[in-house]
């Protein structure tokens, strides 16, 4: 069976353009009561039918928390605003005891913290941006979105990058749905992209986590967490978990765990194999054939791998002499997660196979980390038939890839090499010179021995020794 899953499908949230936006002030809003158009609201009545709606705002936070919603039950969407700051100096969106909140196509950046929520339940975040915020206070140090003491919370398509120290924390909250969020690039001492701890009941689905300084993702003292489906992408470590009980790294055969772009380089990991045991080994099934191993001992079961053979170049001299032998380096690389058992590269010119290679074991997973394969192109026998004078493209491919993720990286040309016909006859006769002559544009040097040898000074040109009659 093959397990086919979009690794690389990065959701991106839909955004008004700047110009649409409105200026406000910065809203505070306590109880329901406090829901007034004063404060930003554009219509609604805050029923489940008609909620709140708070809509295309931009807001300066540089003085105030942007949006602060304290103390309230009633249905409210916070839709389309952006709020930013001059100076890391407050929240850009503050949730404090609420019920049934959404914030969506929103951005938050520059302010101290991008979004706090805490206390809270029944809060969706869909689709917004919360970039270039700074250390924050709350739970754990969340320069992003730090969310604690909540439940029943859904963080859905959001893109979550480039925020001082952590990205996503989560703290003593339960019933967490992750799924389709892009959490990326955090930066500072012991940053963490994502930190969750004592918490429970979480579902993390479908994430990119990404490009930290340090950890990935830190699972701490929670329980019951299912992780799936998501790709650890240049992280170190990509992931650790400290205590917690029945947290699962994978959803079991075929759907399969999670994607780790290190998989090759510890595990030197390969999939050649199937099946709930990965021992029915008659061909790939997008599953490495060993457990992922975090560092603190927990096994992602059936770890998800991309395979992606990329043939990056083709060089040789421009013109070669029609009956000489000419030498083309082909280049590939392994973008891959697992090491490639064996697999086939061929080198064609104008579609005829000049020849092919057998490149077995090929991980990329040390300097130079693509690997050169050497060719040879005999264009036939000197003034004989041979390859005929033209110009003629190079082909390599590499084949016999059958899980390959990316099928039009396998195939690389370079511009024409031009075969030259050497002259048949010289401008003049043997007979009537000393020991040098000139023959078509080439410089010949004659022995006394009958013997010519061919020293060719024209750029690239060599000719082989013939015997004159």
């Amino acid at each position: 069976m093959l397990v086919v899953v979009s690794l690389f499908a990065w959701p991106i949230p839909f955004l008004r353009a700047a110009s649409s936006y409105q200026p406000h002030a910065p809203i505070l809003i306590s109880g329901n009561s406090g829901f007034t158009a004063a404060n930003g609201v554009t219509s609604g009545s805050g029923t489940t039918s008609a909620p709140y709606v708070i809509d295309g705002w931009e807001i300066n936070s540089t003085t105030a928390n942007g949006i602060e919603i304290q103390n309230s039950n009633a249905y409210f969407i916070i839709r389309s605003v952006y709020i930013h700051a001059v100076q890391y100096s407050h929240y850009g969106i503050v949730l404090t005891n609420i019920a049934n909140g959404r914030v969506e196509n929103s951005k938050c950046s520059f302010g101290y913290s991008g979004i706090a929520i805490s206390s809270s339940s029944n809060i969706t975040m869909l689709n917004n941006q919360i970039f270039g915020n700074s250390i924050g206070a709350n739970f754990g140090s969340a320069g992003g979105l730090g969310i604690g003491f909540s439940k029943n919370i859904v963080l859905r398509n959001n893109n979550i990058s480039n925020n001082w120290r952590n990205e996503l924390v989560i703290g003593s909250s339960n019933n967490i749905t992750i799924t389709g969020n892009i959490l990326s690039g955090s930066a500072g001492i012991a940053s963490l992209t994502m930190q969750i701890y004592s918490s429970a009941d979480l579902t993390i689905v479908n994430n990119t986590i990404s490009h930290s300084e340090h950890f990935g993702f830190l699972l701490d003292s929670s329980n019951r967490t299912l992780v799936y489906h998501n790709r650890f992408i240049n992280n170190y470590p990509n992931a650790q978990q400290v205590g917690g009980t029945n947290d699962t790294w994978d959803n079991g055969y075929p759907s399969g765990g999670n994607y780790w772009a290190d998989y090759k380089y510890y595990f030197q990991a390969q999939d050649n194999c199937s099946g709930p045991g990965q021992n029915v080994c008659t061909g790939p099934d997008g599953i490495g054939d060993i457990p992922y191993v975090l560092q603190t001992g927990q096994k992602d079961r059936y770890p998800l791998v991309v395979h992606d053979i990329v043939v990056t170049s083709v060089e040789t001299s421009p013109s070669v002499i029609q009956g000489e032998t000419t030498s083309i380096d082909v280049t590939i690389q392994n973008l891959g997660n697992v090491v490639e058992r064996s697999f086939t590269v061929t080198l064609s010119f104008n579609n005829t196979l000049i020849a092919s290679q057998t490149v077995t074991g090929f991980c990329g997973c040390a300097t130079p980390y693509d690997r050169v394969l050497s060719f040879s192109w005999s264009t036939g026998v000197l003034l004989d038939k041979g390859v005929q004078p033209g110009k003629y493209v190079l082909t390599a491919t590499a084949s016999d890839l059958p899980l390959d993720a990316n099928p039009s990286d396998n195939t690389k040309s370079r511009n024409p090499v031009e075969v030259i016909s050497f002259p048949s006859t010289p401008l003049v006769s043997l007979d009537s010179v000393g020991p040098i002559l000139t023959w078509g544009s080439a410089i010949i040097s004659v022995a006394t021995t009958g013997v010519a040898v061919f020293s060719v000074f024209r750029t690239h040109f060599r000719a082989k020794k013939k015997a004159l009659d």
